[in-house]
């Protein structure tokens, strides 16, 4: 069994016996994941050209999130021919990147 969403909330706890009782209360959470709304698409370009890769990553508007490029596994160093745009960071929820390369 897995939590959803629906499972946040308010959780109280109460033990009792025949001199009384206490309790105590702790609150549930649960977050989703960081989303892909927009994935890069497979390109072929001639050499000299820009290419523009797009990814759009949607999460909970109370946790950090970021977008990293890798290439061929490796992370990728906004120098020289690769550069990183960044688009609506004014809602947290959302967050579009572009990585431009000049071939």
């Amino acid at each position: 069994m897995s939590s959803t969403v629906a499972d946040s909330g308010i959780y109280e706890c109460i033990a009792t016996n025949k001199y009384g009782n206490a309790s105590a209360k702790g609150m549930l959470s649960v977050k989703q994941k960081t989303i892909l709304q927009t994935k890069p698409d497979n390109q072929e370009m001639r050499v000299g050209s820009f290419v523009i890769f797009r990814c759009t990553a949607k999460s909970e508007i109370d946790l950090a999130h970021l977008i990293d490029w890798l290439k061929d596994g490796h992370p990728i160093s906004y120098a020289g021919r690769f550069f990183m745009k960044i688009f609506n960071m004014k809602t947290v929820v959302h967050i579009n990147v572009w990585l431009i390369i000049k071939i």
